[in-house]
């Protein structure tokens, strides 16, 4: 029952639904307006995204504190509708008493974050975002809260004004990755930097990934920059957008660049005519029954170059 509810919910006409961007030539794409959200409600959808995570999983990455106000849906020019969600990254903002980390401190600047209440797996996923002008860690990624293993995929992350190559060209880059720790896999990593020719700061570019049980393609503004075989990243995965700190990589926040804000246009997602049929609506009808149990905390790295 829950295939065939997928199936009425997602196989509508093609010509009535947003075509992506980049994707593998050829494909047949078909829309999911259920996990789809082109932000321009008054509120976020609490239907599709959370504006927090489980506390088991993280508050946030030190100094940066996850702030449920921190992400709203707001008017912004450069969006197609005039309408995005937004992540702003303050200076303060915190609960009273101030959240301290047992090993760092007290933390010092409040964040926002999204993650969608269902999982997903194998498709087409893409996002038409502005990153944050600030030397900050503005995302968009994929995470498995399965109990096996952890199986990570960074569409984008972009470290906004962040110079630390001394080329001053990060601003117009950004990497891409994928991580696991399932079985011999045992912290894989695949990342790659991948250098546009726009200040990625200054206006709206779409993100894109297409995942296929054999292969990972990224895509910018509709063009493939990254591919790598997908040997381990097979499990329902949560779409999440967030802005974090990350001093060890992106650095120390500009004082006089706060607050400063993440802006997601739309997110779109679809099924391709690659992926087996059984496959795609299996982790499809997860998604509509509001996804997987979550067993065990998602994890999260701290600190690491190249690391989320």
């Amino acid at each position: 029952m829950a295939m065939l509810l997928v199936l009425s919910l997602s196989r509508t006409s093609l010509a009535a639904n947003p075509v992506p961007v980049g994707g593998p030539a050829g494909e047949l794409f078909t829309f999911v307006p259920t996990l789809s959200d082109e932000f321009n409600s008054p509120s976020i959808d609490s239907s599709k995204w959370s504006t927090s995570v489980p506390p088991s999983w993280t508050v946030g990455r030190w100094p940066s504190y996850y702030m449920a106000g921190n992400s709203q849906t707001a008017a912004s020019a450069g969006a197609s509708d005039g309408s995005s969600l937004t992540q702003t990254l303050k200076a303060g903002g915190l609960p009273v008493p101030t959240p301290t980390d047992p090993t760092n401190g007290a933390y010092r600047y409040s964040t926002g974050v999204v993650m969608s209440t269902a999982t997903s797996g194998y498709g087409y996923y893409e996002a038409r975002i502005q990153t944050a002008h600030v030397k900050a860690d503005s995302a968009f990624w994929l995470d498995s809260p399965t109990n096996s293993s952890w199986e990570e995929i960074d569409i984008a992350e972009q470290l906004g004004t962040n110079n630390y190559d001394g080329t001053g060209n990060r601003i117009k880059s950004y990497q891409v990755a994928a991580h696991s720790t399932a079985g011999s896999a045992a912290g894989t990593d695949s990342a790659h930097w991948y250098q546009s020719s726009s200040d990625l700061t200054a206006g709206y570019h779409v993100y894109g990934l297409s995942w296929t049980p054999g292969t990972i393609n990224w895509y910018f503004d509709g063009v493939l920059t990254y591919q790598v075989p997908n040997t381990y990243w097979h499990d329902p995965q949560h779409i999440i957008f967030d802005l974090e700190t990350n001093l060890t990589w992106a650095g120390t926040p500009e004082p006089s660049l706060l607050p400063a804000a993440m802006s997601v246009d739309y997110f779109r997602m679809w099924t391709m005519s690659d992926v087996p049929e059984s496959s795609s609506l299996m982790l499809l009808a997860m998604a509509a029954l509001g996804g997987v149990a979550r067993g065990r905390a998602m994890r999260r790295r701290t600190g690491a170059v190249g690391c989320r």
